[in-house]
């Protein structure tokens, strides 16, 4: 058929159908060659894709390897960790007996050497101390206990708790000076919140044992106070409205406790306190201003559930509870509005810094009559100085 097709058809087209048969030969040529490099780039890359997953499967591997051996050195630093960890607990529960063992067999009464005897004596002349006074401090006494640890000196320490017990004696004497005169007082003075007596020794001191009552939560603060200083004394209460000693007075000095007590119980104790005042009666309280808060200094009134009785858990006595006593602080206007609450008649002056120059001051007149300005500022700076 193809020769019969080739003697009848002219030579022009005998020309195209071998072109034409040449193009598909050539164009099938192609394709294969095409298919020939798709293989070969299909293959190529499946050489790079398994040497990759190689490379990735050794990579994992390495890397297993060394978070095996890091997972290892951590688990091996948290082993040691807990080792000193329970080391330390250990010490520090060794320490706690040794010192509960040792603050029981001290003397009720901390001794004196002859270096303290003479730091004393150097106290009453910075302070010109020309009255006798009972430097007899209890083993209990954590406001000492409180500058012992903060100081590391014995000495150091006793002539900063003599100087802050000195300061609050120096308060209540020059309030009651300003506001009586000078003759002599005949009247009653409570020193609340009083712990072992660092500011009733000198109250006791200067204006007599039985012008000076005590009162403290610790029944023992209170006997030890009875015993050493001859004054007048009854147990405080947790709940305010428990506290009836039967008893009213002239001036009340509370030194350190406003400074301790929840929103409640600020409240609930400067309404108790006010109600022991005679008539013309004045409370003296002390308390941490708002501008001594380290975190919220624009509070009105901030609460804190921490304390330093919690840091003494070798004394007995010690208050457990920071619910109840922690470390608070409050704005004037806190201070005066709650005294508005309790009765719009009562007037109050606010010292700045006054107690330890740290603590501010308010002297609180249940009748409304305060003594003049001109005197609280000569007071003010008498004390400051």
């Amino acid at each position: 058929m193809f020769r019969i097709l080739k003697k009848i058809l002219p030579s022009a087209i005998k020309q195209q159908i071998r072109e034409y048969i040449l193009g598909l030969v050539q164009s099938s040529a192609q394709q294969h060659d095409d298919q020939r490099l798709r293989i070969d780039h299909l293959q190529a890359h499946v050489e790079n894709l398994t040497t990759l997953m190689t490379s990735t499967a050794d990579n994992l591997n390495a890397v297993g390897q060394s978070l095996q051996s890091i997972h290892q050195t951590h688990a091996e630093q948290l082993q040691s960790l807990t080792q000193q960890l329970n080391d330390v607990t250990a010490l520090i529960q060794q320490s706690k007996v040794q010192s509960i063992l040792q603050q029981r067999s001290m003397p009720e009464i901390l001794p004196h050497d002859p270096a303290s005897m003479a730091m004393i004596q150097e106290f009453k002349k910075q302070f010109n101390v020309d009255f006798e006074v009972d430097i007899n401090i209890s083993k209990n006494d954590i406001m000492f206990l409180y500058s012992l640890a903060a100081y590391q000196d014995f000495n150091i320490a006793l002539h900063h708790y003599l100087t802050i017990g000195y300061n609050g004696f120096s308060i209540v004497k020059e309030f009651v000076e300003a506001i009586q005169g000078p003759k002599k007082f005949e009247g009653q003075i409570l020193d609340f919140a009083s712990g072992y007596g660092r500011v009733t020794r000198f109250l006791t001191a200067y204006f007599g044992a039985n012008h000076i009552y005590t009162s403290d939560i610790k029944s023992e603060a209170v006997e030890f106070q009875i015993k050493q200083f001859r004054v007048n004394g009854f147990t405080s209460s947790y709940d305010p409205t428990q506290l009836k000693p039967n008893q009213t007075f002239d001036f009340i000095f509370v030194g350190s406790l406003f400074s301790h007590l929840n929103e409640t119980l600020f409240l609930q104790w400067l309404t108790c306190l006010m109600g022991l005042l005679n008539t013309k009666g004045y409370l003296i309280f002390s308390v941490h201003d708002q501008s001594l808060h380290p975190g919220q200094p624009g509070n009105d009134f901030a609460f804190v559930e921490s304390n330093e009785d919690e840091k003494f858990q070798f004394v007995g006595n010690r208050i457990t509870s920071t619910q109840l006593y922690g470390i608070s602080f409050v704005s004037e206007k806190f201070v005066a509005a709650t005294l508005q609450q309790i009765h719009p008649q009562i007037q109050y002056m606010r010292f700045p810094k006054l107690f330890g120059a740290h603590q501010d001051v308010y002297l609180v007149s249940k009748d409304g009559k305060m003594p003049n300005a001109e005197q609280l500022k000569n007071l003010y700076q008498r004390i400051s100085n």
